[in-house]
């Protein structure tokens, strides 16, 4: 079954990831448990868009679970200068997992205002199933054209307040 990882910058609220993590440890160990559940669900190949933030993170663990698990990374990029302005350390890890995903596409050349929300749709389109980790209302619009496809959807509320 595959599964897409929507997700959306807004969860971070202008919060760097490296700090994030810093200051909500749990939220690594909260996304592993919920990946390997859709593991354990029959899920085996997980698409994201590599964003800053959790659908990186979850890009991420999933590597580290490909070599004892049988189960696909696929990374669709937005768009080409997607990492160029990160911090050197997350650009690094967004570069290996481009170069370890079994498959990964760039939409566009160029960042444009919709880039993100066709890559979701795209995401969306080739999933069996939507994983949405996220706060309370984001990715409304996502988890709506799933429902539309009549795809499955799993969120997960993540509420990141001190």
């Amino acid at each position: 079954m595959n599964c897409a990882i929507i997700s959306n910058i807004q969860l971070y609220s202008g919060v760097r990831i490296d700090r994030l993590e810093k200051t909500h440890p749990e939220l690594r160990d909260l996304l592993r448990t919920e990946l390997e559940a859709l593991i354990t669900e029959g899920c085996t190949c997980f698409y994201t868009n590599g964003e800053y933030g959790v659908p990186l993170l979850c890009a991420e663990l999933l590597s580290q679970m490909q070599p004892q698990r049988n189960i696909t990374l696929r990374m669709v990029f937005p768009f080409e200068e997607q990492a160029n302005d990160w911090s050197e350390r997350v650009r690094e890890s967004f570069f290996t997992l481009h170069c370890h995903a079994e498959d990964s596409q760039i939409h566009f050349t160029h960042y444009r205002p919709d880039c993100y929300a066709l890559t979701d749709r795209y995401l969306i389109e080739c999933s069996d199933m939507v994983f949405i980790p996220s706060l309370p209302g984001s990715c409304q619009d996502a988890e709506r054209y799933a429902c539309s496809l009549r795809k499955r959807v799993r969120r997960l509320t993540i509420d990141l307040r001190p």
